[in-house]
């Protein structure tokens, strides 16, 4: 028999598909005019966003990208601009991009750096090879925004992940999201978040299992001077503060309470990190006089009232970033209102809180979104004080945005060629079957047989 060519891995593309995002802040609003200030509010600014994805049927099966900002303004191309690889062709090494410290606006941001890695096995489009695909970082060695009010003194990162695991019917589709760091300081220190663990979210789809969600919410640890430390480790934990003149007090919380015997030596309104942190690497050249501290003729006292001038970002886009490959049929997620953001009461208050997951599937489609950190600032009037300013949110701020979705092909579509295994190297076996042949052939030898026994019986001798 002549030999017949290699088959291809596979015939067809099926339905592999699986994405992730992760962020390291979103503001989802930045607004001052409860503080008796006349600056226009912010909203909804992506900060250090990592997003890729792979889909099988697709011209382009997998791609990574990162951006420094999402949103801001358009002359601002080196904070904007995406860096992206995609695959096909597979690459060998990362494409990588560094981050100057640079202001814009309300935000400060120290150096970084922005890396990507596409990878894709042809065999991955039916489920006949497996490995990793896709991986997107930005990372930031500090981030701020309207410095005293946040400020994240050490290197946090975020990171996205796509994979392909097992083979055949085994062959699952995996989708991971995290947030590395992210200590933050709120108000000059009255606050402090030390992050114990790291947030992650996973999602997986296969064919023989289904799908999965894995979400391990973030360790954290609240303090401030004259607060009673709080452990907070459960998604919906939460713990509110009440800062006056900065003298924080814990008003309410959910947490574990844990030694708070570090604090006493730090300087009462002063992060003990920000004292020391070098600042030789923000070197401003976003919007001139954005970090001057602001006309104080208003009258308005308080820990507020010190805020440097916020300056100007645009909102973040609402379409999907250029060059990831869009995935069908996801299913919604519905969205909730914001839980964390508390009622404002008198005075200035800080709530602390970790995002619970949020999550959908569809026949064997699967996906989830989880915020891991929220913390919101307000501020309320006195009610014997005169001339009130208003009563609202100033700050409401996302930490670790996190986003997964997992796709694999419908138990009715075809399997993978682990079913054909062995048979052709996974083409099928055409034409009768052996057995069947082999037993014709023997009926066929014992009837002759007997046709010449019974033969020579009947034949007359000489």
């Amino acid at each position: 028999m002549p030999a017949g060519a290699a088959p291809a891995p596979c015939e067809q593309a099926q339905r592999y598909a699986a994405q992730s995002g992760s962020g390291i802040l979103r503001l989802a609003k930045l607004d001052l005019g409860p503080a008796g200030r006349q600056e226009k509010p912010i909203t909804d600014v992506g900060v250090g966003d990592a997003k890729s994805a792979l889909v099988a049927q697709s011209p382009i099966n997998s791609a990574a990208l990162a951006r420094v900002l999402d949103g801001g303004p358009a002359d601002r191309e080196d904070l904007t601009d995406v860096l992206q690889q995609q695959a096909p062709p597979s690459h060998k090494k990362a494409k990588s991009r560094d981050i100057d410290a640079t202001e814009i606006g309300p935000i400060r941001l120290g150096r970084g750096e922005m890396t990507v890695h596409a990878k894709w096995d042809p065999g991955m489009a039916c489920g006949a090879a497996e490995g990793d695909v896709t991986r997107s970082e930005a990372e930031l060695n500090r981030a701020g925004v309207l410095e005293p009010l946040v400020r994240v003194p050490r290197k946090v990162s975020s990171v996205s992940t796509t994979a392909v695991e097992g083979r055949g019917k085994a062959a699952r589709t995996v989708a991971s999201a995290s947030l590395t760091g992210g200590d933050v300081s709120v108000l000059d220190g009255a606050v402090k978040v030390k992050v114990i663990e790291p947030p992650s979210l996973l999602a997986g789809m296969s064919l023989a299992k289904g799908g999965e969600v894995r979400y391990l919410p973030a360790v954290i640890e609240v303090s401030g001077k004259g607060i009673k430390t709080e452990r907070l480790d459960t998604a919906g934990d939460n713990i509110e503060v009440v800062v006056d003149e900065g003298t924080p007090k814990s008003l309410s919380g959910t947490g574990e309470a844990a030694d708070d015997s570090g604090d006493e030596d730090t300087t009462p309104g002063q992060d003990s990190e920000s004292a020391t942190a070098p600042h030789d690497d923000e070197s401003p050249n976003g919007a001139p006089g954005a970090n001057e501290p602001a006309d104080q003729g208003d009258g308005k006292v308080g820990v507020l009232s010190g805020l440097p001038k916020m300056g100007g970002l645009k909102s973040a886009s609402p379409t999907p970033a250029p060059g990831l490959p869009a995935i069908p049929d996801l299913p919604l997620i519905k969205e909730t209102d914001t839980e964390a953001t508390p009622a404002a009461g008198p005075g200035t208050r800080v709530k602390v809180s970790l995002g619970d997951v949020r999550q959908a599937a569809s026949g064997h489609a699967i996906a989830a979104k989880a915020t891991a950190i929220h913390i919101a600032v307000t501020q309320g009037s006195d009610p014997q004080a005169y001339g009130d300013s208003g009563t609202g949110v100033v700050l409401d701020l996302e930490m670790g945005l996190l986003e997964v979705a997992a796709v694999s092909p419908e138990p009715a579509g075809g399997a993978g060629v682990s079913d054909v295994a062995g048979s052709g190297g996974g083409l099928p076996i055409t034409g009768p079957r052996v057995d069947v042949l082999a037993l014709s052939g023997l009926a066929l030898l014992i009837a002759g047989a007997a046709a010449l026994v019974f033969g020579m019986r009947g034949r007359p001798r000489p």
